[in-house]
């Protein structure tokens, strides 16, 4: 059974270090002691440049655009609590009126001056509740500097926003390195239970990368602390654990303590999403509440022992709604899960399952599917090797597949049945695809079965 951990709530401890001068605040579930400078520390610290801050009439007119409490990019304070400070980062551009970041072929450094993250944006959660990042050509975020133990460092640290938003035909790189904790993470800090964030991945690719990492070290790269509804849209998200050394990975996840409510709802359209994990303690969808692939190529693939591709949350049925245009590939090798059994596995339209290694398979989806699955001695589903949901035709085989197309379906039925009708005459291949029963003979036998295999669809 893996270890459950629980990450505190820092709502309360936020709150506190607002109302005085140092108050120790746990940061994504991390306790850290943050100095909160008094009004007159702080008209000190950013002393530099007021002459060029505006008047008070103008400066109302900044307050109208709903700016961030903090943005802060490779050590650069774009905004902090007096408003836009003038700083820039080269390659990031910043649009206030839409609180939108651009990252423009952008190499963003991070520096452990700031103990958030490389690039950390905090919500005004009174009036902010959507941030946007777009890219531009190719991006990379990582940090300048070997990271120093015992702080909860992030590549991407969004707080108390409902909604992130990647967009544009860019890519961008989040490549870790040791003692770093996390890829993205994303937390509404004094949200309630059921405060999800939304987070959109539009048109762009996004790849992270865990770096070079020990024993000691945890990551994890998407991280949606109080749960997460992930959506892609004609999107890539490509996850690799690339050390084999590191203690423990997790892919994408909501709250590492199971609880439902704060778990991860995923939804893929036209687009692809590799999670890859050598080494054992590794684990793919975390805490998952429910997923919907359409027309997308997902691949999981962790072949160590004591690792695993998916995980649900506990308690909660997990739907996985496969298309039929849709490949989902499950690689694992000799691992077992406790949650697999709230996994139900819903795959549309296909006839066919590829499933290597085990089982005697390949299995039809004709069969009962849990036939590919076995139980253990507790009655709870384990997968003990590999499989591959796919909607290509199984090795050549195509029954039922009268016209070729991949499918089998109502137009394949009719096509049968005029042959029966003497309407119009089967040959060749297509011959084949409708002599179900393998008799040579092609009659209501086999359009019968064929009947089956579409009900069964």
């Amino acid at each position: 059974m893996r270890k459950k951990n629980r990450w505190v709530k820092a709502a309360a401890a936020v709150t506190a270090a607002m109302l005085v001068t140092v108050s120790p605040v746990s940061v994504y579930g991390e306790e850290l002691l943050v100095d909160q400078p008094s009004d007159q520390m702080q008209a000190s610290e950013h002393s530099v440049g007021q002459e060029d801050m505006p008047e008070a009439e103008e400066q109302a007119d900044t307050d109208d655009m709903n700016l961030p409490e903090q943005l802060q990019i490779g050590g650069k304070e774009i905004v902090n609590w007096q408003g836009l400070t003038g700083e820039s980062y080269p390659g990031v551009t910043y649009a206030p009126e839409t609180n939108t970041l651009t990252f423009n072929n952008a190499e963003i450094k991070g520096s452990t001056e700031y103990d958030e993250a490389a690039v950390f944006i905090r919500g005004n959660s009174s009036i902010q509740d959507e941030v946007t990042i777009e890219l531009i050509g190719d991006n990379t975020i990582s940090y300048e500097e070997d990271l120093p133990d015992g702080n909860p460092w992030a590549l991407m640290g969004f707080l108390s926003y409902a909604k992130v938003t990647f967009k544009g035909s860019g890519t961008l790189n989040l490549v870790g390195s040791a003692n770093l904790r996390n890829g993205m993470i994303f937390s509404r800090l004094q949200a309630d239970v059921g405060d999800r964030t939304e987070v959109i991945l539009d048109g762009c690719i996004i790849n992270i990368d865990s770096g070079d990492m020990d024993a000691d070290d945890w990551f994890m790269a998407v991280h949606g602390s109080d749960g997460m509804d992930l959506e892609l849209k004609s999107a890539e998200l490509n996850i690799t654990a690339d050390s084999e050394e590191m203690g423990q990975f997790q892919g994408i996840l909501g709250d590492a303590a199971h609880e439902v409510g704060m778990d991860v709802n995923i939804k893929t359209e036209d687009s692809k999403l590799y999670i890859t994990a050598p080494g054992e303690g590794r684990y793919g969808i975390d805490t998952l509440a429910g997923a919907e692939f359409i027309k997308s190529d997902i691949r999981l693939e962790f072949p160590a022992q004591n690792s695993f591709p998916m995980f649900a949350a506990t308690d909660k049925e997990c739907a996985v709604t496969i298309d039929d245009s849709t490949t989902f590939t499950w690689i694992q090798t000799d691992g077992r899960s406790y949650y697999l059994d709230n996994i139900i596995f819903d795959v549309k339209g296909s006839p066919y399952i590829y499933i290597g290694n085990y089982a005697d398979g390949p299995w039809n989806l004709t069969d009962k599917l849990e036939n590919a699955f076995g139980k253990d001695e507790e009655g709870l589903m384990n997968v003990w090797s590999n499989f591959i949901i796919t909607p290509e035709k199984l090795g050549g085989d195509a029954r039922g597949d009268i016209n070729g197309d991949g499918y089998v379906n109502l137009n394949d039925a009719t096509l049968s049945l005029k042959h029966i009708a003497d309407q119009e005459k089967l040959t060749g291949e297509r011959f084949k695809a409708a002599d179900l029963s393998g008799d040579g003979i092609v009659n209501m036998t086999d359009l019968t079965q064929l009947l089956d295999l579409v009900n069964n669809n």
